[in-house]
């Protein structure tokens, strides 16, 4: 379809004011100053000046490309052109990190290699996810994925939320009546993140908000991206401090098909 084309990428601000003709240099400049003087508060106090932003995102960038031209040599892959679908996106989203956030910089840059080692696979998903995440996050649903099985695993057909679901509720008949130490041997073997509140740790033994805890947002944020399947439940249990049962509250976070195959795209590398 004629001849090749070059598509130039712009790592700096993808936002960029463009001053048309029709507009008065003087209303131009006026609109640049304005738009300085209400970034400045937020800039200012990192020790970033307006028209360093730009710079630190490039830095960035650099950084993210390095290290995924690093890992295509020890793979002995050589590096690609990449579909502008998945690599303007990657590009501008991976920018806006901070360049000492080591956790994130890692994943950024095994996504720009992992997308050149399969360029026919579309990881627009991935960006997406990746770019709304934080390194908290990033780590969670790495031990996540060092503590639940296999990849092959998420292949069965039968594995579904349902499976996951049933096998949670299994676990928790086993613990109805039983006393704290039979509890906690139970849930040991619970595949996935598992908390247990058990009624003498709890203020309200009748109910009780997860919203409360500090890991709790982050969970479920990854919950509502697909990432983990969340199951929770209470349950009676025998009491250590006398001969009424206490009420236990349970809390399961299980990685998702999807989460698993996130993590194998992101997952940090030492290289």
């Amino acid at each position: 379809m004629g001849e090749d084309k070059q598509v130039k990428i712009d790592v700096g601000l993808s936002a960029k004011a463009e001053v048309k003709a029709e507009i008065p240099a003087s209303s131009a400049g006026r609109l640049v100053d304005a738009l300085t003087d209400l970034i400045r508060p937020f800039t200012e106090r990192r020790g970033l000046k307006a028209d360093q932003i730009r710079l630190q995102r490039e830095d960035v960038l650099v950084e993210v490309a390095r290290r995924a031209r690093k890992r295509l040599r020890l793979d002995g892959v050589e590096a690609k052109p990449l579909p502008n679908k998945v690599l303007i996106p990657l590009l501008e989203k991976a920018s806006l990190e901070d360049i000492d956030d080591e956790e994130m910089i890692a994943r950024w840059s095994n996504l720009l290699a992992n997308q050149n080692e399969a360029p026919g696979e579309s990881k627009v998903w991935a960006v997406e996810i990746l770019s709304t995440i934080s390194s908290w996050q990033a780590q969670f649903l790495d031990e996540l994925s060092r503590q639940q099985p296999s990849r092959e695993f998420f292949r069965i057909s039968a594995f579904t939320r349902d499976a996951v679901a049933e096998d949670f509720y299994s676990s928790v008949k086993l613990c109805e009546g039983k006393d704290e130490a039979r509890v906690r041997e139970v849930l040991k073997n619970l595949n996935g993140y598992t908390l247990v509140f058990l009624g003498d740790d709890i203020s309200n033994t009748e109910e009780f908000e997860f919203s409360g805890l500090e890991e709790g947002p982050n969970i479920l944020h990854l919950e509502s991206l697909g990432l983990l399947w969340v199951n929770s439940t209470s349950f009676l249990a025998k009491s250590a401090l006398s001969s009424n049962d206490q009420r236990c509250f349970l809390f399961n976070a299980h990685l998702s098909p999807l989460g698993s195959a996130f993590v194998s795209m992101v997952q940090k590398e030492e290289i």
